[in-house]
């Protein structure tokens, strides 16, 4: 195996978002009248917003519904974000600042929007956005786990995509990074995998430190 490249998922992998998120939507649900299931909200992980869109419209059966609990969702996920509610994963902080440090090429790949990666990272430690590359929700046309946003992510860092470690925690993420042709690497973070996605994974590690461990032989190798 040679890993040239890193692409991270963000939420759930980076920023311990899901169990803030899941409370949030909960909530805005009940506003609606409605019971926000853990079942149902596995099933958006990973998922872009058009696609979580379509997901909870029809669930609801009404686009006013929809659009009335996505008003409140949203001012409670801001004010979350904004008030330091969301923590970075072990890890996170020491492992992008050492490939930074190390030049080693990474890129950000996530289903939610622009807008999501400066709000998560400029709350957190961080302090602002530490990928100089990155590929939202808003620059591809198909969700997870369709492989479109790690083939551009790949393309971005001028990397083969069968050389990049692509972190995921979410099936959808997961079938995408095998589908894309790069190494797929599950840290689980709200869903353990069970037998049929671990035929798609290639690495699971239980935390970012384990990915650190993993990736330090490969920084001291010339990626030139």
């Amino acid at each position: 195996m040679e890993i040239k490249g890193v692409i991270f998922d963000k939420d759930g992998v980076l920023l311990d978002s899901e169990v803030f998120a899941r409370s949030k939507m909960a909530m805005g649900f009940r506003h609606v009248g409605y019971q926000l299931t853990d079942e149902f909200y596995n099933t958006l992980l990973g998922r872009t917003y058009p696609a979580v869109k379509a997901r909870i419209t029809a669930h609801f059966g009404s686009e006013e519904i929809y659009t009335e609990f996505r008003k409140v969702f949203k001012q409670l996920f801001d004010e979350g974000y904004r008030n330091g509610e969301v923590p970075l994963k072990p890890g996170a902080y020491e492992l992008v600042n050492f490939l930074n440090e190390k030049k080693f090429p990474i890129c950000l790949a996530t289903s939610g929007s622009e807008e999501s990666i400066h709000l998560g990272f400029d709350n957190s430690r961080f302090g602002k956005n530490p990928f100089a590359n990155f590929i939202c929700g808003e620059m591809v046309t198909r969700s997870k786990p369709d492989p479109e946003i790690f083939l551009k992510a790949a393309e971005k860092i001028a990397v083969p995509i069968e050389k990049c470690l692509i972190v995921e925690d979410s099936f959808s993420g997961i079938k995408a990074a095998r589908r894309s042709g790069g190494i797929s690497c599950m840290v689980p973070d709200l869903v353990q995998p069970d037998a049929e996605l671990m035929n798609c994974i290639d690495l699971l590690k239980k935390d970012l430190w384990e990915v650190y461990d993993l990736l330090v032989p490969f920084t001291s190798v010339s990626v030139l």
